[in-house]
């Protein structure tokens, strides 16, 4: 049982408004798109990364378990607590930490923060003719770029490019007891996330995670230019073998 004093202490950090216990939005909240889960104890939307920081380090203290949730818009049940354990939880609304930090035209690359939508990204890159390499899910519009990564969405051009998650090239990540990591060349001091690491590289283990690893706060992926054109065919095939090669 969390006490009213804990509850308090998050509601006087972030804000009544960001702190939600209403059974209507607790509700909303421990669904996504095709499945419905427990329900939280309260919603908390933090306004910036430091709030977010924070109300970790008090839900770790009080043994409050975190789910973060980005758009939404999933249908796996990835961000949903779906068996009881006994344990009380938060979820996280991380859709109001959504900055876009640096669009690097040089090394073709952006940092966002994990609520940026993809949306967000693509009109601002699309401003000097770039976009991102994988440029979303169909719900781009709502969902997050931190949500994609961590559940590994694809859509049009995964193809070429891959998933979501094989576009990023670094992160930050806050851990459950409140530990900020940086992954790729980016951890280096004054270094920039335009690469994986070649030799030892803990990128991975926070992608397609579930949050379960840590909360993603800022999120390098790789830009391209946006083509000139684009030509579209449609085949036929007689036979499955015939598909099978000509892809």
């Amino acid at each position: 049982m969390v006490s009213e004093k804990t509850l308090n202490s998050l509601r006087d950090l972030l804000g009544s408004n960001n702190f939600i216990t209403s059974i209507r939005e607790r509700r909303l909240f421990s669904q996504d798109l095709f499945y419905e889960g427990i329900l939280p104890i309260a919603i908390i939307s933090p306004n910036s990364i430091s709030d977010l920081e924070k109300s970790i380090k008090i839900c770790e203290r009080e043994n409050i378990e975190i789910f973060p949730r980005g758009g939404g818009l999933s249908y796996t049940s990835g961000y949903l607590k779906t068996k009881e354990n006994g344990k009380s939880f938060i979820v996280f609304d991380l859709r109001k930490i959504d900055k876009i930090i640096e669009i690097n035209e040089d090394n073709l690359t952006a940092t966002v923060e994990a609520g940026c939508t993809w949306e967000k990204l693509y009109k601002e890159t699309k401003k000097i003719n770039l976009r991102p390499r994988m440029f979303g899910p169909s719900t781009g519009r709502f969902s997050t770029i931190g949500g994609s990564v961590t559940n590994n969405s694809m859509f049009f051009g995964s193809a070429d490019n891959g998933t979501s998650a094989d576009n990023i090239l670094g992160l930050e990540v806050i851990t459950s007891e409140g530990k900020i990591i940086k992954t790729g060349s980016g951890s280096i001091k004054n270094g920039k996330a335009f690469y994986r690491n070649n030799g030892p590289d803990i990128t991975g283990l926070f992608l397609n995670d579930g949050g379960i690893m840590g909360i993603k706060t800022k999120i390098t992926l790789m830009l391209e230019q946006i083509p000139s054109s684009e030509k579209v065919i449609s085949v036929s095939f007689k036979s499955s073998e015939n598909l099978i090669n000509a892809i």
